[in-house]
């Protein structure tokens, strides 16, 4: 596991009781900005900061997929938008096209995401000896 250059300052450690607290808040501050990241940047974090490679995943091109067609479903009326188009590589042409998604491809979903979690959880056991 690589180590990240991040700081915190003086007064934000007085603020905390105890060296738990401080653990607890600069984990959760991490989670927070990896919210905020779309699936091709958590894969670059996690390559960089774990050396783990979402792309060799069986089904890591459907799991992109799913995750960018989720955002169109929420956010845009489920018609592709550019940001669509852009990430899967497909002709503008399909701009505001709608994406239809039926219970077999919501089941394919849930496989695809169960699969990257184990593959990541693996992949961090394997790496911090955690078997």
């Amino acid at each position: 596991m690589k180590k990240r250059s991040k700081s915190i300052d003086y007064e934000t450690l007085f603020d905390f009781e105890n060296l738990e607290d401080i653990r607890f808040h600069i984990a959760a501050r991490e989670v927070e900005n990896i919210g905020y990241m779309n699936i091709d940047e958590i894969k670059d974090y996690l390559k960089n900061i774990f050396n783990i490679s979402l792309n060799k995943m069986k089904d890591w091109e459907d799991f992109r997929e799913n995750y960018f067609r989720r955002n169109v479903i929420v956010h845009n009326n489920s018609r592709i938008s550019e940001i669509y188009v852009r990430n899967l590589k497909l002709p503008n042409e399909r701009i505001g096209e709608i994406l239809y998604s039926d219970l077999e491809y919501a089941e394919k979903c849930i496989i695809n995401t169960l699969s990257c979690i184990y593959f990541i959880k693996n992949q961090i056991e394997e790496k911090l000896k955690l078997e």
